[in-house]
C-alpha cells in the first residue's frame, strides 16, 4: 500500500514542480493570462499535500501498530479525546523524518495503551512539530541511565556541546544549535547539580558556546522522553 502511495506521491510531485516553477518565473503575467486556471494550478498543490500528508501518517501508523504488536495491546487501544486527536495526527502527518516519526507513534501508542497513563500534554504535540533527527539523539543519549556512570560527570567531567557531538556523531555547530533548539523547549539545562532540590534549576544561563556547560534534561525533557517511548 505504500508503495502505491509513494508512487502516487512521485507522480503528483513532478506536476506540483513543475507548476510552481512556472508560478515563480512567469509571476503576475501567469495570473493574467491563466485567470481563473490558475487556481486549477492551485488544486494541484493541494492534492500534492494530501498525497504528503497521507503518506507520512501511514508510516507513523506503521509504527504505532509496531510498537502495539510488541506490547500485544493491538485492538485494546483506549480512543483518545478531540482535543489530543486531532493535533497529534495532524503533526504526525506532517512528519517525514523517521526518528521523529517514531516519536509521534510513541506518544500515540503511549496516549492509548491503558496500561500506560502518561497524563497527555499538549505541550508534548508542541514540542514534536519542532524537532529535527538531531533533536531526537541528544534526547536520547541525554536519557542513558548510563550517562553519568560512562562519562563521570559527577567526578568532575563536563557534558558540553563537544562532548555531546562526539557522542551522537555530529558536528558541534549543528549541536550547539540543537541544543538551543531543545533549551527553547524547556527540554534541556545547564548545568548539572548534585542535589534533589535543584533538578528544576539551570545556573548561570544556557552557555551554549561555554567548554564548562554541563548539560541534562530538564523535568519537562525526562517526561517527554518517557511519554515518547516506543520500549
Amino acid at each position: 500500500m505504500l508503495d502505491e502511495e509513494a508512487k502516487a506521491v512521485q507522480e503528483v510531485a513532478k506536476a506540483t514542480g513543475k507548476g510552481i516553477d512556472m508560478v515563480a518565473s512567469a509571476g503576475g503575467a501567469l495570473r493574467n493570462l491563466l485567470g481563473d486556471s490558475l487556481e486549477q494550478l492551485g488544486g494541484i498543490v493541494s492534492d500534492w499535500a494530501r498525497y504528503y500528508r497521507y503518506k507520512n501518517l501511514l508510516e507513523v501508523m506503521d509504527k504505532f501498530s509496531r510498537i502495539a504488536a510488541e506490547r500485544r495491546t493491538a485492538g485494546k487501544a483506549t480512543p483518545l479525546p478531540p482535543q489530543f486527536a486531532l493535533p497529534l495526527l495532524e503533526g504526525a502527518s506532517l512528519e517525514s523524518e523517521d526518528d521523529v516519526q517514531e516519536l509521534w507513534a510513541g506518544l500515540l501508542a503511549n496516549a492509548s495503551d491503558p496500561a500506560r497513563p502518561i497524563g497527555l500534554k499538549k505541550v508534548y504535540v508542541e514540542i514534536l512539530r519542532g524537532l529535527q533527527p538531531l533533536d531526537v539523539r541528544l534526547l536520547q543519549a541525554l536519557s542513558r541511565p548510563d550517562l553519568d556512570a560512562d562519562y563521570g560527570i559527577h567526578n568532575g567531567a563536563t557534558l558540553n556541546a563537544e562532548a555531546l557531538a562526539a557522542i551522537v556523531e555530529a558536528d558541534v555547530e549543528d549541536t550547539q544549535i540543537s541544543l538551543q533548539t531543545l533549551a527553547r523547549y524547556g527540554c534541556v539545562l545547564d548545568s548539572w547539580q548534585n542535589t534533589m532540590q535543584g533538578l528544576d534549576t539551570g545556573y548561570a544561563g544556557f552557555r551554549v558556546n561555554n567548554p564548562g556547560s554541563n548539560f541534562r534534561l530538564s523535568h519537562l525533557g525526562n517526561r517527554l522522553v518517557s511519554a515518547t517511548s516506543t520500549k
